[in-house]
């Protein structure tokens, strides 16, 4: 975008550096007496704020360390079983429809890529127009029976119909991995809730050819600490998001400008080096002038159907976590002391 500042840009730039920045954002501007430069110079101003804020990526792209392909095979995708179907030779796909085109788009390049869906129970082909969302949430191995996650994502009477799928993300700019071996799809088999939002979920059987996430110990979140989270953000495949740092830490939570979205949640939260897991996504916090007014005066303005990203996403700290899996899980990769 250029870098003219927005309070020196007439109403007719405006219009059109929206238009080229979220397409469809100002297709229906409001009578000219109703000042709307206002509102458009707050939107663009979020907007352009958004684009220089927190990074978001396919953990394929050349921009992303390999280290996180790597660490993204530890990644699952938590979704209902109905998302979930089978092949004629023996295998499983997901059911997925094109993200189409949002407003504002998240990301240009996520238009053509698969999300995650589901048929209506009425409904006996993929390929029919009824497809709902059943995103659930993402999580994260660590041990080789146990995934970690949020637990506003999970609970006992949720935890039949939920599956576990692991390797779903992009193999190339324009192609996804959608067909999978019924070995990379898990059932849970048990949940522990934390008094904070974790949760700990038992696989029905041990995960094969992947390793467990290893998890910071006590003194590793700090203020001003580079972060960066692998999800699967709008039920979309894995997403990292990088170029961000913790901006408050609390007695047992943090926040960081993490680029996140529904779907996120669960997401593993990991140091600059990419070596240890240091909490887990809980929650997008937006910044309170996030949502704009729908309609000015008597005539409706083309706003965001959800607010631009802005804000913090909070993030649970693993003390908790840490202890209950030292006596339930002693094989896990847990430090001990705090990082030097």
């Amino acid at each position: 975008m250029p870098n003219t500042p927005v309070d020196g840009m007439s109403m007719q730039g405006l219009v059109a550096e929206l238009e080229s920045g979220a397409p469809g954002i100002a297709a229906h501007p409001p009578r000219d007496d109703l000042r709307p430069a206002a509102l458009y110079r707050q939107i663009l101003r979020r907007l352009r704020k958004e684009l220089r804020g927190a990074a978001i990526a396919d953990t394929i792209d050349p921009a992303v360390p390999v280290k996180v392909d790597q660490l993204a095979l530890s990644v699952a995708a938590i979704v209902r079983r109905e998302a979930i179907a089978a092949t004629e030779m023996g295998g499983t796909f997901l059911l997925t429809k094109p993200f189409g085109p949002r407003v504002p788009m998240p990301d240009p390049n996520w238009e053509d890529q698969p999300t995650i869906c589901a048929v209506d129970k009425d409904i006996r082909t993929h390929r029919h127009p009824g497809l709902s969302s059943t995103m659930h949430a993402t999580a994260f191995l660590v041990s080789e029976t146990v995934v970690a996650t949020a637990k506003h994502c999970i609970d006992q009477e949720s935890l039949p119909r939920l599956r576990f799928v692991f390797d779903f993300g992009m193999i190339t700019a324009t192609h996804a991995h959608c067909l999978f071996r019924r070995s990379d799809v898990y059932e849970a088999k048990c949940v522990r809730l934390g008094n904070d939002d974790w949760a700990l979920v038992e696989l029905d059987r041990p995960v094969a050819d992947r390793v467990p996430l290893a998890l910071a110990g006590p003194g590793a979140v700090q203020v001003g600490r580079s972060v960066s989270t692998i999800g699967h953000p709008l039920g979309l495949p894995a997403k990292y998001s990088y170029e961000s740092e913790i901006t408050r830490k609390g007695a047992r939570t943090f926040d960081a400008n993490l680029r996140i979205y529904g779907g996120s949640s669960g997401g593993p939260v990991f140091d600059e080096n990419l070596e240890r897991v240091i909490g887990i996504v809980s929650a997008h916090v937006p910044d309170k002038s996030s949502h704009a007014l729908q309609r000015v005066g008597e005539r409706s303005v083309l706003l965001p159907a959800e607010p631009l990203f802005e804000g913090s996403a909070t993030c649970v700290m693993l003390d908790e976590v840490s202890e209950f899996l030292r006596k339930w899980r002693p094989e896990c990769e847990l430090e001990e002391d705090p990082p030097g």
